[in-house]
């Protein structure tokens, strides 16, 4: 099994069952399970497959090889060279990396990505209300909330880590890093009964399901069904799926900028990751590149809520995206007469860390170089099925470079 100069395919269809048929990767799943699924030319990865994009290459390696004899790859057809040339490298070895469970700490074989964790996330958080609705009153009562079980709810937490806190409409929710932190503030929050009900919960955290961004529509793609249909007509391995359940939906499409977002289930996602994020669309492949949307108020600037939602903390009192002010930023002057030396980012100012302060006034609360943004971005991204830690930390490093950059950029170093 060998790949001569010539790049001659030294192996058969025969060879590769035969060797795959004798293997038994664990108690419970056996080369020849899948052979069975190799032979049906599966779209999606057997369950007990881990690795999609060393799968899809096993795939395609599968449906090339000749029946009986050995057949030359074309000098130009280096892709297909080289995958080949992987396979024959070590074909039990190639096999059972495709199966077998990857040892901790170690690197994904085929595709570099590190696996999805096997434990799904959790979050740990109580919810307290306030308020005493047998006399009429709501459910949550913000002034008593402020003035009376705040400061007790500070003062009983005080060794305890919050990650977050948010106050809603008829309570407010606190989230602990982990459940025994949580299971700490039980303690010291239950005697707090006379002035509010706390309620604990621990519940895993929902996937968010991925979209990717379109660029360069033909002017006959620019409406949400045209777009589906087309998908659908020159991709058949989507079209399998789709017709299967999996998600796939047009949520956005802008005609100006010719450009549509997508969003799908996350079987979709890793079947486009494993064809290069190429899509056939029309006359052409598209490259599609993941989408995420950080959400930010323009009342208060906070993320996660828009404007007029209940979820805003600064409800009567609006704050200033370029300067900080108590004013709304179509009213600030500063910024009609772009006086970058007024410009502040409230975000860095009252909730960043010592760093984020000092540099509050190199940038506006919509920067997309502000901490804030970036933290909020990597958030949407942990929450998104299917992303990798290696394009998290990638954006990281891109973005806290680029930071770095035009923070000396602005004061002059």
């Amino acid at each position: 099994m060998t790949v001569t100069s010539n790049y001659d395919i030294c192996i058969t269809k025969s060879d590769f069952e035969d060797v795959l048929a004798g293997e038994v990767f664990s108690n419970d799943y056996k080369g020849s399970d899948l052979l069975v699924c190799l032979e049906r030319g599966d779209a999606v990865c057997p369950s007990s497959v881990h690795k999609p994009q060393l799968w899809h290459l096993l795939k395609a390696c599968y449906k090339m090889l000749p029946a009986t004899a050995p057949f030359s790859v074309p000098g130009d057809q280096a892709d297909l060279r080289e995958s080949f040339a992987k396979l024959h490298k070590d074909l039990v070895s190639t096999i059972s990396a495709l199966v077998k469970p990857v040892e901790k700490g170690k690197d994904d074989v085929g595709n570099g990505e590190p696996e999805e964790p096997v434990t799904p996330t959790m979050k740990h958080y109580v919810n307290i209300t306030t308020g005493n609705s047998g006399e009429g009153e709501s459910a949550f009562c913000a002034d008593k909330w402020k003035n009376v079980v705040k400061p007790k709810v500070e003062s009983a937490l005080k060794t305890i880590p919050v990650v977050r806190s948010r106050v809603n409409s008829d309570h407010t929710r606190l989230y602990f890093p982990n459940e025994d932190q949580m299971k700490e503030a039980e303690k010291v929050l239950t005697p707090l009964a006379q002035d509010c009900s706390v309620s604990f919960f621990s519940e895993e955290t929902k996937k968010l399901e991925p979209k990717v961004t379109i660029n360069d529509l033909g002017p006959d793609l620019l409406e949400k069904e045209a777009i589906l249909a087309a998908i659908l007509d020159k991709n058949e391995d989507i079209r399998k799926l789709y017709h299967e359940d999996k998600k796939l939906k047009v949520v956005f499409v802008n005609e100006r900028d010719r450009y549509a977002v997508i969003q799908m289930a996350p079987e979709i996602r890793r079947l486009l990751s494993s064809s290069g994020d190429r899509l056939n669309l029309g006359l052409r492949q598209h490259f599609v590149k993941n989408r995420y949307h950080v959400i930010q108020c323009y009342h208060c600037q906070g993320f996660g809520h828009m404007a007029g939602s209940v979820y805003c903390p600064q409800k009567d009192d609006p704050v200033c995206c370029f300067c900080a002010g108590t004013h709304q930023t179509k009213d600030c002057r500063a910024k009609k007469n772009n006086e970058t030396g007024k410009m502040k980012c409230v975000n860095c100012e009252v909730g960043g860390s010592r760093e984020d302060k000092k540099y509050a006034k190199t940038h506006t609360a919509s920067s997309m170089w502000c901490p804030s943004y970036i933290n909020e971005r990597a958030r949407l991204m942990e929450r998104t099925s299917g992303v990798s830690k290696e394009e998290k930390n990638m954006y990281w490093t891109r973005t806290k470079e680029e930071l770095l950059r035009k923070r000396l950029g602005r004061l002059g170093h």
